[in-house]
């Protein structure tokens, strides 16, 4: 069963300082009926604590942070997660029904750079899906929608807003290197995850010397280590100052990090208990994807373990659209080693079915029997799994069926895990 779990909190609110007038002027445009508001700005300026302020004050708000987004399924993905909807297959449209079904409200769309153009059309789809919905987007540049209204955000009379370059010239070198070195963290880290990129005594002092720059923030976090965060303007201008060399050695340590403590947090969610461990999973969701693109090529068992390290999520929540196109390209990429690509096929099949697409889970699930059957050396256990699968196979299954289907794929997940689905030599 999905669960829906809350959406994630902001915590509490910054200090607002000089900006009482700009945010009696949002809030009195959503009360006139403006639909959509675009607050422009160079980093630092205070966009998103305006935002804030204003959703604070705004009935029915909610506060969507895209700053980790890198496409429309991500930024649908983030959405459905502020809206706390399931996200089972969720995509762009089903975040317009979602939005349809609340009377009224705010939505608040922070950090939206790295999608502007993808959010331009989504915003567009949305607002005509919930006419009652509103939206507030800060970036630095408009959406170019009809009758978007653009509030510019300047740095206050004798204040200057806190850019990347202004603060990088105070940095020491180890700073300045650390600093390039957490951009391969996307989505937020902790400082298990810092100590494993920078290396060194020194790790957490360097996370900590950043964060008094203002170059790092601490994010509001649940169950699990304090999480620490880079805003994407910043993220952008330190990877510009990095070589390319250094990037590419810190993705590799990054990716072996996730590598080994995502089979860790997998066992750990799939204990009764492991709600907390299901939120750690959760976070650092976009840094598994990019660990397992690292992965992919040179050792692409390591990549699939983990990947799959993510199924106590899918199971919990649900797999979103991104995470169903990302196993859809994974099965096609490892489909000349059978045994992954029965581990594929099995994921994706078990993901399907509470994403009520039952046609295609089926496909999948057709396609992992056949594999399964024309390898050799299989284990009774294996074989048990397969033989289940096959009984329960149905063009178009009932709920009945269906159950059926998931449990046989459940069994045949656990034999192929279990001593890898073969006989021991």
């Amino acid at each position: 069963m999905v669960r829906n779990l809350p959406a994630v909190t902001q915590g509490p609110l910054p200090p607002l300082i000089g900006r009482d007038d700009e945010l009696a002027d949002l809030v009195a445009l959503f009360a006139l009926g403006t639909r959509v508001v675009t607050v422009l700005g160079p980093p630092g300026v205070g966009k998103t604590a305006l935002a804030r302020h204003v959703a604070a004050r705004t009935r029915g708000a909610v506060f969507c942070d895209l700053g980790s987004a890198r496409s429309a399924g991500d930024a649908a993905d983030a959405v459905a997660e502020a809206l706390g909807a399931p996200l089972a297959g969720v995509d762009a449209e089903a975040v317009g029904r979602v939005l349809a079904d609340r009377r009224s409200g705010l939505v608040v769309l922070d950090e939206a750079d790295p999608v502007l153009e993808d959010l331009a059309i989504l915003v567009g789809e949305w607002r005509l899906a919930a006419p009652d919905i509103r939206f507030l987007v800060t970036s630095r540049a408009r959406l170019h929608l009809q009758n978007e209204h653009c509030v510019d955000l300047h740095p206050l009379d004798g204040h200057h807003a806190i850019t990347p370059d202004m603060a990088w010239d105070l940095l020491s070198d180890a700073e300045r290197r650390a600093a390039c070195q957490l951009t391969v963290f996307r989505g937020g880290f902790d400082l298990e995850a810092a100590r494993a990129v920078l290396r060194g005594p020194d790790a957490v002092d360097l996370v900590e010397a950043l964060v008094d720059h203002s170059l790092v923030h601490t994010s509001p976090h649940g169950p699990g280590p304090p999480r620490y965060h880079m805003r994407e303007a910043t993220r952008e201008y330190a990877a510009n100052q990095a070589s390319p060399w250094l990037l590419d050695r810190t993705r590799a340590r990054h990716a072996f990090h996730y590598l080994q403590v995502g089979q860790r947090r997998a066992l750990d969610a799939d204990d009764p208990d492991g709600g907390g461990a299901i939120e750690v999973l959760f976070a650092d969701r976009h840094n598994t994807a990019d660990a397992f693109g690292v992965l992919a090529d040179p050792r692409p068992t390591d990549a699939v373990a983990l990947l799959l390290s993510l199924e106590p999520l899918w199971d919990a929540r649900g797999a979103s659209s991104v995470d169903l196109d990302r196993l859809r390209e994974a099965v096609h990429r490892f489909r000349e080693d059978p045994f992954l690509h029965v581990r594929l096929l099995t994921a994706l099949a078990l993901a399907l079915g509470p994403a009520d697409r039952w046609q295609e889970a089926v496909v999948h699930a057709e396609e992992a029997l056949l594999t399964g059957r024309a390898m050799d050396g299989l284990n009774p256990e294996m074989h048990a799994a397969l033989e289940r699968l096959a009984s329960s196979l149905a063009p178009d299954p009932d709920a009945a069926t269906r159950r059926e289907m998931q449990l046989a794929l459940r069994l045949l997940r656990l034999a192929v895990r279990q001593g890898d689905g073969f006989e021991s030599p």
